[in-house]
């Protein structure tokens, strides 16, 4: 499901990395990802961390339900564009 970010968000997004529930996605350099998930947590409620200073890193609970994959899609998609808005201001 995080792959279908990159094409709807491939201004900031680049690529999924990592196995199973251990997952990060690669921002473009233009962006922060320390940033952006202090952006996710205060306007969007979706805990999440960064891996350096590129990568947003996804970890979500190994008892997740395809409901809750749907609303995490959702809030990272919706924080990209409020997210990029912003820096364009």
């Amino acid at each position: 499901a995080l792959e279908q970010l990159i094409p709807n968000h491939d201004d900031m997004f680049e690529d999924v990395r990592g196995l199973g529930l251990m997952l990060g996605v690669k921002m473009n350099e233009a962006f922060d990802a320390r940033s952006f998930v202090a952006h996710l947590r205060d306007h969007h409620g979706l805990l999440a961390v960064s891996a350096g200073q590129n990568v947003l890193r996804i970890l979500p609970p190994l008892v997740i339900e395809e409901n809750h994959i749907a609303e995490a899609i959702e809030k990272i998609s919706a924080g990209a564009r409020s997210f990029a808005e912003a820096k364009a201001a």
